[in-house]
């Protein structure tokens, strides 16, 4: 509790000195040019700009719309006083944001001072640079060339280029990799009582007052594997499994604490519920909030589209080849088992949990979420590692176990197959783009609908408008006259535009007909519903809507997140079927030698 006072009360006290600086007007304003110019979700290994990649799976997307979030909240030259706004977090392009820290400003205001956006990049890159290159020492002296290439396969998969161009993706690698550099430098300094406990908060503390959500868990997950690496104590594997949930309790209690502790600051200052707002987006983050999203099959796919990032050709080729290189070993000599690697396979297992816990947020934000995944890729390569480590002659495998290790291998890459045939990619429609028109709506909108094949609605969008906060759209789904689903708009929640979007996760049959109704309920303004008009652009599985009975012509805007509707590609299946060869092959190592660290011994032949 001292721990997170102290840090609320520096946190508070460095924010509200930043505010008190002056703004260098010319190197705002050049930062800007260079953000509008790129457009808002640009790719780094592409010699152009644009901002159509937001839903793409290249690894290399910057995300340019937050970090303009982060220097307009920097940059923020309005009056008043300093305590006020560094609780408000005030952003000219995205309004209040006061459920986050923002902290990047005590360092963002005072750079920017002196350096326009395009020179703090160059500074990013070469200190990020720095620290993996003291690391990569530290490893190398220690733990020899596995380790080292351990190392730079995570660096890699980051996309270095793209993390030094990013302010959003930078907080949490200088959180992780420079307090990789502290726990390794300090060794016997936190070895000693209760210090590494509180290590583990204070990065908790730190993720949350820097970071806008962005792959969070690292900055727990990649100290933590550098520990345990490097550790030469020995212990059991309960000891380490109790390590790791201890030190993963920490990390947490650091970070939701910090977190709430924003929330009553932010209320109390600025004289409004914060806390509310906040919890709701908490809710609406996990996948909790309104009908389907908790739905098990969409916290799966949250797993699926963030892991398929490294369908990318190079980052495969790079996981094929530890993968080939760990079979390889494995049928030469016998597995080496250790504690080490039941801590491994459990933090291993942290970066799905993550997906699964906060589902909503990771789905839709899967272009920086799946760095996340970083972590569980790190933690499989060091049980690798430590399984082909200590390999010593006399453990050589016997031809009869060689026999039987090539056949659970080839076991495994039938499950492998099967589960990859299972793969199905999603699939987006709309109607947008053509000419259209509002038309005010009394009582109700219908439009008849008939889907292309049994599917799932993930996600969908509706042109929908009113200027009232209050009230909400009644959203149905019918089949004949029976009432399939039933989702709730709030107008409160709804965003100022004409295009309302929400996740009704409704299970549906192909070639049957159904009906959607929208009924504006307890508004206190119009409501206008959009049509498109143009003929070219209305689905055909779609009717032409009827507004209070009348049909004006055209559909009402329409968009729609299909989900299990088409087989991924073959390329993709064979990345997803060797994807999960790694993981039975990684769960037959450690069912290998289950009883190896609770029994005392080093080794265990279960095949002899």
């Amino acid at each position: 509790m001292m721990i997170l006072a102290a840090g609320v009360t520096l946190g508070t006290l460095l924010l509200t000195l930043a505010y008190m600086l002056p703004v260098n007007t010319e190197n705002r304003d050049f930062s800007y040019k260079i953000l509008d110019k790129e457009g808002w979700y640009p790719r780094t290994s592409a010699v152009s700009s644009g901002d159509g990649f937001f839903l793409s799976f290249y690894p290399d997307v910057l995300d340019n719309s937050s970090d303009k979030i982060m220097l307009t909240i920097a940059m923020d030259s309005s009056a008043g006083n300093p305590l006020v706004r560094a609780m408000e977090s005030y952003s000219e392009y995205a309004g209040s944001y006061s459920y986050y820290w923002h902290g990047y400003v005590a360092i963002l205001r005072p750079l920017l001072f002196f350096f326009d956006f395009s020179e703090i990049r160059i500074l990013n890159g070469a200190c990020q640079l720095l620290m993996i290159v003291l690391l990569i020492w530290m490893v190398g002296r220690e733990k020899g060339t596995g380790y080292v290439l351990a190392l730079m396969t995570s660096y890699l998969l980051l996309n270095p280029r793209t993390i030094s161009m990013g302010l959003q993706y930078s907080w949490v690698f200088y959180i992780a990799y420079g307090g990789t550099l502290v726990l390794l430098s300090g060794k016997k300094f936190f070895a000693q009582g209760q210090r590494i406990l509180w290590f583990f908060m204070i990065c908790g503390m730190l993720t949350s007052y820097l970071d806008l959500l962005t792959y969070p868990l690292f900055t727990w997950g990649i100290p933590l594997l550098w520990w345990i690496i490097m550790e030469k104590q020995e212990k059991k594997a309960a000891e380490r499994v109790k390590d790791v949930i201890l030190w993963g309790t920490a990390w947490i209690v650091g970070y939701a604490g910090m977190w709430a502790a924003k929330w009553v600051g932010a209320t109390l200052v600025l004289r409004r519920n914060i806390i509310k707002t906040a919890i709701d987006e908490v809710f609406l983050r996990s996948g909790t909030a309104g009908a389907g999203m908790g739905n098990l099959t969409a916290r799966g796919y949250a797993i699926y589209v963030n892991w398929r990032h490294y369908a990318y050709k190079i980052y495969l080729l790079i996981l094929a080849g530890w993968l080939l290189w760990w079979i390889f070993s494995s049928l030469r000599k016998k597995w080496s088992v250790n504690s080490k690697c039941f801590a491994f396979f459990l933090i291993g297992l942290s970066g799905p949990a993550w997906y699964f816990a906060l589902s909503n947020h990771t789905m839709i934000h899967h272009l920086f979420t799946y760095r996340i995944f970083g972590v569980s890729i790190l933690a499989f390569l060091a049980l690798m590692l430590e399984s082909a480590g200590e390999f010593r002659e006399k453990t050589v495998l016997s031809g009869r176990e060689r026999a039987v290790l090539t056949g659970a291998l080839f076991v495994f890459a039938a499950a492998a197959c099967f589960c990859s045939l299972s793969v199905k990619e999603e699939n987006s429609v709309t109607n947008c783009g053509g000419e259209y028109r509002q038309f005010e709506v009394g009582q109700a909108v219908e439009m008849e609908m008939m889907f292309p094949c049994d599917s799932i609605i993930a996600d969908m969008d509706l042109g929908l408008e009113s200027k009232s906060t209050n009230g909400q759209y009644e959203v149905k789904l019918w089949k004949g006259d029976k009432l399939k689903y039933r989702n709730v708009l709030y107008l409160k929640d709804c965003n100022p535009g004409n295009f309302q979007r929400f996740s009704p996760w409704w299970r549906v049959k192909g070639k049957e007909t159904y009906r959607i109704t929208v009924e504006p309920v307890g508004t206190e303004a119009a409501v206008f519903v959009w049509l498109e008009e143009e003929e070219e652009m209305l689905l055909p599985e779609f009717g032409k809507a009827s507004v209070d009975a009348v049909e004006p012509g055209g559909q009402m805007m329409i968009g729609i997140r299909y989900m299990d509707r088409y087989h991924a590609p073959a390329g993709i299946q064979i990345f997803t079927a060797v994807s999960w060869f790694g993981v039975f092959m990684a769960a037959g190592y450690m069912l290998w030698g289950i009883k190896c660290p609770w029994c005392g011994k080093r080794e265990i032949d279960l095949l002899g």
